[in-house]
C-alpha cells in the first residue's frame, strides 16, 4: 500500500492543482467541472489498481504513467485554449 502511495502522490497532488485553477477559472461551471475532475480521479485510481494487479515492478508502470500524463496534459493545454 505505501508503494502505491508513493507512485500516486504526485499525481494527486497535480491533479489538486489543476483542480483549484480550474474551479477559479470557470465559476459558472463548478458543478461540471466538479463532477469531471471527480468521475476522472475515479477512472484514474482504478485504472492504477489494474495496471499494478497486472505488471510487477516500475518500468511498465512508469512508461504507462507517463504516456498518459503527457496526453493529460495535451489536452489540459488543449482546453484552456479554448477557453
Amino acid at each position: 500500500m505505501t508503494a502505491l502511495l508513493v507512485k500516486a502522490l504526485p499525481l494527486l497532488i497535480c491533479w489538486g492543482g489543476m483542480g483549484l485553477v480550474l474551479f477559479r477559472a470557470c465559476r459558472q461551471w463548478r458543478k461540471t467541472v466538479l463532477a469531471a475532475a471527480g468521475s476522472g480521479f475515479a477512472l484514474g485510481v482504478v485504472s492504477a489498481l489494474r495496471l499494478l494487479s497486472a505488471w510487477k515492478g516500475d518500468i511498465p508502470f512508469a512508461a504507462v504513467r507517463m504516456a498518459v500524463a503527457l496526453a493529460f496534459v495535451a489536452l489540459f493545454v488543449r482546453s484552456a485554449a479554448a477557453l
